[in-house]
């Protein structure tokens, strides 16, 4: 198990899923002893601020072990020349993470990662063309994605979940 590591950004609500990759900056677990600044320290979900060059050059390492690390460098890279003037941090998930569907404003995020299981988010709904909402619970549920497979569990988060997509179809002028 352990704590996954995140990378974001707070003006573009942007986000990647590092798994147990801290991007050698040192432990989120940390962040209270940190001497670089921390976004929402009292909340469940600290924020350490990090810099677009610390991203970069993280993102660059050549001796890195795992395969996921090496398959999410390019992302990392790409975020860091994209992000570059935004404000961008490290977070875990020891709290509440803002892109949970139970947590306000959760529907403002966008995983980077498609990959890490939060395809859910509204915006990477309709950006992966997603017009229905059976389509996508059709599809979530097959996949096995968390919300979709124990509905039963989730009934709150999914008619959140919902609401947001189907008002972000709207607002798009998909709907």
């Amino acid at each position: 198990m352990g704590t996954d590591n995140y990378l974001l950004c707070l003006d573009c609500f942007d986000f990647i899923d590092l798994h147990k990759w801290s991007l050698g900056l040192g432990s989120t677990g940390q962040l209270y002893v940190s001497t670089r600044q921390v976004i929402d320290a009292g909340s469940p979900c600290p924020k350490r601020v990090v810099t677009s060059a610390e991203i970069s050059e993280a993102g660059s390492q050549t001796d890195l072990q795992h395969d996921y690390i090496q398959k999410l460098q390019p992302l990392v890279a790409q975020f860091a020349s994209s992000h570059r003037s935004h404000t961008c941090c490290i977070a875990n998930d020891v709290g509440d993470l803002p892109w949970e569907a139970s947590e306000p404003g959760f529907e403002r995020w966008r995983v980077l990662n498609l990959d890490s299981g939060h395809d859910y988010l509204p915006r990477n709904l309709v950006e992966s063309g997603f017009t229905e909402w059976e389509q996508v619970v059709a599809e979530l549920t097959e996949q096995g994605q968390t919300y979709f497979k124990y509905a039963e569990d989730f009934t709150k988060d999914l008619a959140a979940i919902r609401q947001a997509f189907e008002a972000l179809l709207f607002s798009h002028g998909l709907a």
